[in-house]
């Protein structure tokens, strides 16, 4: 109960009261922690910027979609918004991890000097693993050093671009996605579908923290697609096919206005924060099975710690008898000749 309070304290809006170290690390143990978490960052940030880029570059190609006007027609899809956002999370993310990682090693080598290590000798903490030696829990050590601002922005845009690709990749595949019309290719698939799979992926895996209260971010980015899809209409915009509506059925500011409105009041202010509902509950699962493993961990090593005690005290109790007998040996021998 006092968690719940805490998760729902007016500042936790706001992005603070957390490590740096959480957005420096993965949730579960990986061998050669931080280099592995900022290669895994660089590597997953290019291959979304390559897809990104294909999606792009091909969106007017037939071979791949209907011969329509596609001219500028990119930017007025929220699934393009929200696959771009993905990029843009991921590109912030690897290069904050690549600039932190960086400022870490420089001062590092400034702490070479013999005030710094007489320093550091009275007191060392691993800037991965905690001061307990947990590798599931943030290095608290580190918790009165400021959250970089690049930190937050990397905060601040997971917040959105985790929902939004859920919420487009539901959206398509339960009310759009047509295959008598659509031709199912990679493109369709990497914006619709393996960007949900990439998000969701790395939610799980990273230590980033995840607040409540964050919810107004995704809310606020459905907001701002809806008021740009009244602007596109009332400017004259048309979509691709030649029609007023953005999406048929959905937002339709021609001929569904009524409609278009319930949606969109549906989907801002009922789905946004239920999605974000179910990411929370995902992040408390993540942390309680990390938890877990690090527990049964601990059992472990204190398991075989005291199975080796428990040898050491049996052969030290071996070497004690054999002393005795020895020394009843000698008693009976000094007597015999006495």
């Amino acid at each position: 109960m006092e968690r719940v309070k805490r998760e729902f304290r007016l500042r936790n809006f706001g992005f603070c009261d957390t490590s740096p170290e959480e957005f420096y690390r993965f949730q579960f143990y990986w061998p050669r922690q931080p280099t592995s978490y900022v290669v895994y960052r660089v590597i997953i940030a290019f291959y979304q910027v390559l897809w990104n880029a294909l999606v792009i570059i091909y969106w007017d190609d037939t071979r791949f979609y209907r011969p329509v006007d596609t001219t500028a027609k990119w930017p007025i899809y929220l699934s393009n918004w929200s696959f771009f956002f993905l990029t843009l999370y991921f590109v912030t993310a690897a290069a904050s991890a690549v600039t932190y990682h960086l400022s870490k090693s420089k001062s590092k080598v400034s702490s070479t000097s013999p005030e710094s290590t007489r320093i550091g000798s009275i007191k060392t903490t691993s800037p991965i693993l905690p001061a307990s030696g947990d590798p599931t829990e943030p290095d608290l050590s580190f918790v009165t050093r400021p959250l970089p601002w690049y930190f937050k922005l990397t905060w601040f845009l997971q917040s959105i671009a985790s929902s939004a690709v859920l919420f487009v990749a539901m959206g398509y595949w339960f009310f759009e996605y047509n295959p008598e019309l659509e031709k199912l290719h990679v493109f369709t698939l990497h914006v619709h579908a393996v960007g949900t799979v990439l998000a969701l992926v790395d939610f799980t895996v990273v230590a980033h923290p995840f607040r409540v209260l964050h919810f107004v971010y995704p809310v606020l980015y459905f907001t701002v697609y809806i008021i740009f899809t009244v602007i596109y209409y009332y400017a004259g915009g048309i979509n691709p096919y030649g029609g007023k509506e953005m999406y048929e059925g959905l937002i339709d500011w021609e001929d569904g206005v009524k409609d278009s409105v319930a949606m969109t009041m549906v989907f801002i202010f009922v789905l946004g924060p239920v999605l974000h509902a179910m990411y929370f509950g995902l992040y408390l699962l993540r942390r309680l099975v990390a938890g877990e493993i690090s527990v049964s961990c601990r059992r472990r090593r204190g398991g075989r710690a005291g199975a080796g005690e428990k040898s050491r005290g049996e052969g030290e109790d071996a070497e004690k008898e054999e002393d005795r007998k020895r020394l009843d040996e000698n008693i009976e021998n000094c007597n015999t000749e006495c």
